[in-house]
């Protein structure tokens, strides 16, 4: 991910102080787990992920860790959020503008909502579908 520590890395001359918080180097696991901005959208979407009891070796393994362990609609819920905060880093990163925690907050959940009544629309469409099928 083009993140300001791993695009200093490959010698990129870029500030590495996070966008979103200004205080600690911006690596992925600071965006999503440790950034005061992302602590508050968790916060502010009913989330409480922050807190890590464990290690890992990646990122992508606490997602997936975590993903397995909220299950459900949480569990999507999860992945929604997380992908808001980093659209929103990106837009403040490229765009100039990034919205405040409780927007995207909000934006989780209507996101979230819209996913859900899509899956359930497609879940009875194909049950009408098996139903037709039998006939």
């Amino acid at each position: 991910m083009p993140t300001a520590q791993n695009l200093a890395r490959r010698a990129l001359s870029v500030e590495l102080t996070c966008t979103m918080c200004g205080v600690d180097n911006e690596s992925l696991q600071h965006v999503l787990l440790y950034c005061s901005f992302a602590c508050k959208v968790c916060a502010l979407s009913h989330l409480q992920w922050h807190i890590i009891d464990r290690e890992y070796e990646s990122v992508h393994q606490w997602i997936l860790h975590t993903y397995k362990a909220l299950r459900g609609s949480l569990g999507d819920m999860f992945l929604v959020v997380c992908w808001c905060i980093w659209r929103n880093r990106c837009a403040k990163v490229m765009e100039g503008r990034g919205k405040s925690p409780l927007c995207v907050a909000i934006q989780a959940t209507h996101m979230q909502t819209k996913f859900a009544e899509a899956w359930q629309r497609m879940r009875v469409a194909a049950g009408v579908q098996d139903l037709l099928g039998a006939e």
